[in-house]
């Protein structure tokens, strides 16, 4: 029932008076609504000096005579000092009141200064009750109320009619009187003894307050945020909590098993999850607490503490969404919490420990690339249960690294430079030259990438070695440098488009190929021993004569001269001088005249520049046998070169145009030895010769 007060003081002195007499248990009467019945059949006139004479205490002595407020015989508080009157009157009684509690109005304060409300008769007829009063519910909630030793107003003090009309109408109302004390015994009487109530009292407590007889009482908004105020409803970790704010607390959807989600569950977190029960459901709906799915609390509640975790409670965690992919997998939040969590296990640095790591930190075993470049490095792999096909799936779809991008192109490749392997670096750079469109816009990327030693490259006669790409030479300019410059794989060629912002140049510069002809010219034996199994020699010459060709008009005077005088033309096993070289040759003149070859035909313009000639004159015939000498000296001629000296020198003395070098021009004499036309006489007796009488 209600006490009208005149102000909230006296109420809190009444409290915690009745607090501190309640201490005294040995001696303490109480008497419940329900014994009403008893005490009219009985005709026992209830003694007012019964609800303040506890027993004879210490702390209580002369109670009676010195308590401040003391019921009078007309039903009335008053204050022995002040005599004012406290009284209790039928029109502050609220419906919702209930016959058992004791609450306050709120607006007391408020009305302090009100005019007195007129007293009414609380005898006055009460309204039927629509419920007993003695029925077992409400015994139930009796002893419940008393063990939590919730204020009580002891009916001894009233008669039949006044107690009738103390007890609210309805059963609706006994609950909302019953919540209202409650939650003023939270905010002013901190003795309610919660922790001596079973789980059975705390669920029938619920049910008590929210139904009757099995059907729910139309409890409203309201009531509903009273019963929300109270510490009474059971969590998942066994505690019993009060769901104030609408996002502290919730339960499990159906397809939840509790048991599982309670096994990761973080015990601060099994706080905010109320206790599965069936026959609260709708009650819990009323009360506006959310309905969690298992992904929902993976994601706003578990996640966020993964890191925190026990190991024992990861694993459950693990486990539990790996046997639950498919539903998981349906919510989109719970993806993008999941790629910025860490919580896939990996080796670390290839020992026993596991680490949990995010899965975009990872990479696919089942990328051949991946798996190639880290075989030495197994901690850039999911491990344990999350290598399996179906693990893999799950992390692929929340970020793990099956690809190769930008980023991770690059950490290949330090791998590849750290370890020195071409194997390596040849499938590092296949894979680049077949999805170049991937990192073509990409300045910086390509900036970083060209200071890496990650390009196999291969420089004749030596085995294949890492070098930068500015360091090579394409495969299309191979035949220009592959002497004097590691050449790259075809295959692990990126597009040419990409050669200048990589720093590969092509063509090679002029130095380049000037270099590769040398090392090409110097070697005398070098045609006859061709090893080189990319190309020919012919298609190597005819590659550097297009090149010249091509550059000739950046070539410098000294550069001109010296390639006009070094043997550059691959003829048989030889090579042979500009200046030996016709366009169009009679006889076969060889080792001292050659026709130009048909494959060298194209490059006209560079061999004119070097001197080769349409058909050679006496002049020519004349260098060359002066050459010859130069070269030979005083030696005999074999028969080869006997057949054609004297072959040229017919040559020379047929051509009227070279009369005037015939003084210049060798031939041999009668020992095979190259001689100065001058200096020899013509034998028109050999039998003087042969007799020896004629010294030559």
């Amino acid at each position: 029932m209600c006490i009208a007060a005149k102000d909230h003081n006296t109420y809190r002195f009444l409290c915690e008076e009745d607090r501190r007499l309640r201490q005294i248990e040995d001696n303490r009467v109480r008497t419940n609504p329900m014994q009403v019945n008893r005490i009219q059949e009985s005709g026992e006139s209830p003694d007012n000096d019964i609800f303040w004479n506890m027993g004879e205490t210490d702390d209580n002595e002369d109670l009676d005579e010195n308590h401040p407020e003391k019921p009078k015989l007309d039903d009335e508080l008053c204050d022995n000092e002040t005599g004012d009157d406290i009284s209790i009157h039928a029109h502050d009684l609220d419906t919702d009141s209930s016959p058992i509690s004791m609450s306050t109005n709120d607006d007391t304060n408020a009305h302090d200064n009100d005019p007195e409300p007129e007293e009414q008769d609380i005898s006055q007829q009460p309204q039927p009750l629509g419920y007993d009063p003695n029925s077992e519910s409400l015994k139930n909630l009796y002893k419940i109320l008393l063990a939590l030793k919730c204020p009580l107003l002891d009916s001894s003090f009233f008669d039949d009619d006044k107690v009738k009309a103390l007890l609210p109408v309805d059963r609706l109302g006994v609950s909302r009187s019953i919540m209202t004390t409650l939650n003023q015994g939270i905010n002013y009487w901190p003795t309610l003894s919660w922790s001596v109530l079973s789980p059975t009292d705390f669920e029938n407590l619920i049910l008590l307050l929210s139904s009757h007889e099995r059907n729910r009482l139309s409890l409203m908004i309201s009531d509903l945020t009273l019963m929300k105020n109270l510490p009474i409803f059971e969590t998942v970790a066994g505690t019993y909590v009060s769901i104030q704010d609408r996002d502290e607390n919730f339960t499990l959807d159906a397809s939840v098993d509790s048991r599982s989600v309670a096994a990761y569950l973080p015990r601060t977190l099994q706080a905010k999850v109320l206790a599965d029960k069936s026959e609260l459901k709708d009650l819990y709906e009323d009360l506006n607490v959310q309905v969690l799915n298992e992904a929902t609390i993976l994601q706003k509640f578990v996640l966020a503490e993964f890191d925190n975790m026990p190991i024992t409670q990861k694993e459950a965690v693990v486990k539990s969404i790996l046997e639950k992919w498919n539903v998981l997998r349906l919510s989109d939040g719970l993806l993008e919490v999941l790629r910025e969590t860490a919580f896939v296990k990996r080796k670390h640095n290839n020992q026993s420990e596991v680490v949990y790591v995010k899965p975009g930190q990872l990479f696919d075993p089942r990328n051949g690339l991946f798996s190639a470049i880290f075989d030495k490095d197994r901690s850039q792999f999911p491990a344990e249960e999350f290598a399996s096909d179906n693990a893999l799936n799950m992390l692929e779809e929340v970020g793990l690294c099956t690809e190769i991008d930008k980023d991770t192109f690059l950490k290949c490749a330090w791998i590849v430079e750290g370890e020195l392997d071409v194997a390596k670096g040849s499938k590092l750079l296949e894979y680049f030259a077949d999805n170049f469109d991937k990192f073509y816009d990409g300045a910086e990327f390509v900036n970083k990438l060209a200071e890496i030693k990650c390009v196999p490259a291969e420089l004749e006669g030596q085995r294949a070695s890492l070098y930068r790409f500015a360091e090579i030479a394409a495969p299309k300019d191979r035949n220009l440098s592959f002497k004097v410059m590691p050449v790259m794989s075809a295959t692990c060629a990126p597009p040419q488009v990409m050669f200048s912002s990589l720093g590969i140049v092509s063509p090679p510069p002029i130095s380049i190929v000037l270099r590769q002809i040398r090392e090409l010219t110097e070697d005398d034996g070098i045609l006859d021993q061709w090893s080189y199994n990319h190309s020919s020699a012919e298609q190597v010459f005819s590659d550097l004569f297009s090149f010249l060709q091509d550059h000739y008009s950046d070539l410098s005077p000294r550069i001109k001269e010296a390639l006009a005088e070094r043997p550059l033309v691959p003829i048989g096993s030889a090579f042979v001088k500009s200046s030996r070289l016709f366009f169009r040759l009679t006889k076969d003149l060889a080792p001292f005249f050659y026709e130009v070859p048909r494959a060298f035909g194209a490059y006209d313009i560079l061999l004119r520049s070097l001197g080769v000639r349409d058909s050679p004159k006496s002049d020519d015939y004349a260098v060359s046998l002066a050459e010859l000498n130069t070269e030979i000296g005083t030696a005999k001629l074999n028969a080869n070169e006997l057949n054609s000296v004297v072959e040229v020198v017919s040559l020379a003395a047929s051509d009227k145009s070279g009369n005037q070098a015939n003084e210049e021009i060798f031939a041999p004499n009668q020992y095979g030895r190259l001689t100065k036309v001058s200096n020899l006489m013509q034998n028109d007796c050999p039998w003087l010769v042969h007799c020896g009488r004629i010294d030559v």
